[in-house]
Parts: C-alpha cells; sequence; structure tokens
C-alpha cells in the first residue's frame, strides 16, 4: 500500500473504534469495552503503586491451579487471565501515556489491531495480486467487520495474533528461523484470545500442508476434515460434550435468543440442530426481526455479505476452480465455515454473532472473492 491509502485505511479504523467506544458507553451501558477500560485504570494504580502485585496477579498460574478442579479446568481459567492481561494489563500501561483516557487508548489499540487487516491483506495479494483493489476495499473497508474489529475488546488482538500466524506460515516470502517464532507467537495469541479458533485454524492448515504435499488439494481436505469430525465424537476425547456443556451455559444466560437445538454428546443431536444452526449464522437476524440499531445493522450486514457472494458467483473466474483448489483459498474458507458453524451450535445470541463472526466473515469474504472476476481489469496504482 502508498502511504494515502495506509493512513486513510488506519482512519477509518480508529474512527470506527471511537464510535465502539460511543456507542457502548451511551446506549449499552458501557458493556465490556468500559468495563475493561475502568479496571484498567485500577491496575495502573497497582503498576504505579504495587508492581509486585501487578507483575504476579494473572501473570502466573498460581489461581488456576488454585481454583481449577481439573486441569482442563485450571488451563482454561489461566487462559482468561492471560486473555485480561493481553488487553487491560496492557492498557494500564497505555493509561500512562493516554492519561486514562478510553478514547486515545482506541488509537493507540487500533495502531496494534490494524496490523491484522495489514498482514491479511499482504498475504491475499501475494495469492493473487490482479485483485489488490479489491482486497484493498473488503479488507479495510468492510465496515460491518472493521467496526467489531475496532473496539477495545479481545476480538482486534485475535484478529491480529490470527493474521501473524497465517501470514507467516503462509507467505512464500517468509523464510528462517524468525518466520517459525512469529508462527508460534502468533499460535500462542489465538490460543489465549480463543482457544476454540486456534483449534479451527490449525485443522485449516494441516489440511492445507497435507494438499500441498500430496496435490490433491480436494481430497486432502475432505479426509483431514473426515478423521477431525470422527476424533470429535470419540466419546474419551469428550469433545463433543464439552460443545454441548458450553452451548448449554450459554443458553442459561438471559438477553435475547434464537432458537437452536440442544445439544448432546451424539452425533445425532449435531445433526438435527445443524439446519437451524446454519440458519441463525447464515440468515439471521432477519430485517423483521431486528431490535435496535444493532441488529438493524447485523442484518444490513448479512445482506451485504451474500450480496457480494451472489455477484461473486455471476462474474466468476474462467479459471475459478483452479482458483478454488489453492490451498490457501480452501484453508480460508474451510475455517470460516466451520467456525460459523461451532458459533452457531454453541452461541444463541444475535449480538454476539456479528461480533465473534467478523474474522471468519473476512476470510470467507476473501476467498470468494478471489472465485470472480471482479477487479481484474482495474489498474492499481503500485507509487
Amino acid at each position: 500500500m502508498n502511504k494515502p491509502r495506509f493512513l486513510i485505511a488506519f482512519a477509518i479504523k480508529v474512527l470506527l473504534g471511537l464510535l465502539y467506544g460511543y456507542i457502548f458507553l451511551n446506549y449499552y451501558n458501557g458493556d465490556d469495552t468500559w468495563q475493561f477500560f475502568r479496571s484498567s485504570v485500577n491496575e495502573t494504580w497497582l503498576l504505579l503503586n504495587k508492581p509486585r502485585v501487578f507483575f504476579t496477579n494473572e501473570f502466573t498460574p498460581y489461581n488456576a491451579m488454585a481454583t481449577g478442579k481439573n486441569a482442563i479446568e485450571a488451563t482454561a481459567i489461566y487462559l482468561n487471565e492471560l486473555q485480561y492481561v493481553l488487553l487491560v494489563k496492557t492498557m494500564a500501561f497505555f493509561n500512562l501515556v493516554t492519561g486514562s483516557n478510553y478514547y486515545l487508548n482506541v488509537v493507540l489499540f487500533n495502531a496494534i489491531f490494524f496490523f491484522g487487516h495489514y498482514w491479511l491483506f499482504r498475504l491475499m495479494t501475494e495469492i493473487f495480486p490482479d485483485k489488490k483493489q479489491l482486497y484493498f476495499i473488503l479488507i479495510f473497508f468492510f465496515l460491518p467487520a472493521v467496526f467489531w474489529l475496532s473496539g477495545i475488546r479481545v476480538d482486534g488482538l485475535l484478529f491480529f495474533f490470527l493474521s501473524l500466524l497465517l501470514y507467516n506460515a503462509c507467505s512464500r516470502h517468509k523464510r528462517g528461523a524468525g518466520k517459525w517464532v512469529l508462527i508460534v507467537i502468533g499460535l500462542i495469541g489465538v490460543i489465549i484470545c480463543r482457544p476454540q479458533f486456534a483449534a479451527l485454524v490449525v485443522l485449516a492448515l494441516i489440511a492445507k500442508a497435507v494438499g500441498e504435499r500430496t496435490g490433491k488439494t480436494i481430497v486432502a481436505f475432505s479426509i483431514v476434515y473426515l478423521v477431525a469430525a470422527v476424533i470429535f465424537f470419540i466419546p474419551g476425547f469428550h469433545l463433543s460434550a464439552a460443545m454441548a456443556e458450553k452451548q448449554h451455559e450459554f443458553l442459561m444466560l438471559k438477553g435475547t435468543k434464537f432458537g437452536i437445538g440442544n445439544l448432546d454428546p451424539s452425533p445425532v443431536s449435531y445433526i438435527k440442530a445443524f439446519p437451524q444452526a446454519a440458519a441463525n449464522i447464515f440468515f439471521r437476524p432477519l430485517p423483521w426481526e431486528a431490535k435496535g440499531v444493532l441488529q438493524l445493522l447485523a442484518s444490513a450486514e448479512m445482506a451485504a455479505f451474500w450480496a457480494i457472494i451472489i455477484v461473486s458467483v455471476i462474474y466468476r473466474h474462467r479459471q475459478w476452480k483452479n482458483r478454488l483448489c489453492q490451498p490457501m483459498i480452501l484453508a480460508m474458507l474451510a475455517f470460516g465455515i466451520t467456525t460459523y458453524i461451532f458459533i452457531s451450535y454453541i452461541v444463541p445470541f444475535p449480538g454476539a454473532y456479528v461480533r465473534y463472526k467478523a474474522i471468519p466473515e473476512l476470510l470467507i469474504l476473501c476467498a470468494i472473492v478471489s472465485l470472480s472476476r471482479l477487479n481484474t481489469a482495474i489498474h492499481y496504482n503500485k507509487k
């Protein structure tokens, strides 16, 4: 990107981050984003007055080991505490510079979050350089997704680490030991921010690697995901049971919910719940279901999502089948779709849908427009 494009893209991201904070403060009682900020002010006081406490609480696994009933629960607690470290304790340092001003913190955080978009843009333009203009517009200016990735929440950090992982794992230009260091950092960051995303992205990268090694991409992805599905339902691994339990935890919470079938560890319950879960995540909220401005925007986002897909299918590239078999494109589609399905099985809240699916939505759209002939005739100014 040239400097003006870079600055415009960053300015839009910061403005959406400021809007995010304003909306949630004035219309949604602050939500988690302002609670994180208020916690960071307390952490800044600890940093200045009790630094030993600041650097021992949450940083170490002592509390998780003491309160967790077993190793899995202790690990989950510690990952949550590390997430607090990445977001809140980082903001505590920012407060030293910003004077504990939420909106100035938005600017500093988005100076970090922005690189999630930037690395994804670089990776995509490396795969299909003819679509630089389209990727630029989609990745930096698909405002519904950019909005949810610009607020002071873990989603922006998750996108940062995920893009860092994907760019270093998949770019042909990355070589040497430094590449693997960045891959490990990216993976650890994704695990801390959202362990489920880490499992799904590793699965997609394994399928990609097998496809590249064998040269039979579709077959490789089919086999890898079939094996993963079998493992998921093996009773000894407790994966399907853990997912069902997580769904039940969400269903106990209050708020506007979409209907969804109750899960249990059996494959039958997942099959029965799938149609409703898929309809929820891929098509809802419908305009007449929306309650409030954010849900109306979510409905508009859904319409834009499908409009982009339909136009890409109508104006598909002559070589779209070959492009689909490009391992990175299949990996993005596989990760995006499985993440959508994972979210739809667990989360019943339309308000949470739009935030959780912002990242896989961008990846799905980038993969889909790669199969179209849109933008192939547009000259890209490299100056």
